[in-house]
């Protein structure tokens, strides 16, 4: 999560205005999108089956 925001810290920086704010967007998503996926592929959640 920490590199997604340093990318989008270094888009902010760009000296092209062009695609600016939607690379910031692409990266701000995946950056909330990655405790989710640390959730649900991880050992956080018990399996569906009860023994």
């Amino acid at each position: 999560m920490a590199f997604s925001a340093g990318l989008a810290v270094l888009a902010m920086r760009r000296k092209a205005p062009v695609g600016r704010i939607e690379i910031r967007i692409i990266l701000a998503l995946y950056a909330l999108s990655l405790p989710f996926y640390l959730i649900t592929h991880g050992s956080f959640l018990q399996q569906g089956s009860r023994g």
